[in-house]
């Protein structure tokens, strides 16, 4: 997991923790807080792996263009110049 998901589930579990303990609230409404925090905290961590796996697809393939850059021979060391033909 990433950091930044890691620092999104430690914010959701403290936002989360606050409430329940609020004298102050009915349980329906600390439940009603309670999914609305955990709902906001889904939706990151959706985007947080989106980005990831965006990056990782793109360091892929950004790895595969320099492997295949590197593979393909830019001179002919053997046989005739292919232009004498």
């Amino acid at each position: 997991m990433t950091d930044a998901r890691v620092a999104n589930t430690q914010r959701y579990e403290a936002q989360s923790e606050s409430i329940r303990p609020n004298p102050d609230l009915s349980d329906g409404a600390k439940r009603r807080m309670i999914r609305e925090v955990y709902e906001e905290a889904a939706a990151e961590h959706t985007h947080l792996s989106n980005e990831a796996r965006e990056a990782r697809e793109r360091a892929v393939e950004e790895a595969g263009y320099e492997v295949s850059r590197i593979s393909v021979r830019s001179t002919f060391s053997e046989g005739p110049n292919l232009w004498d033909i």
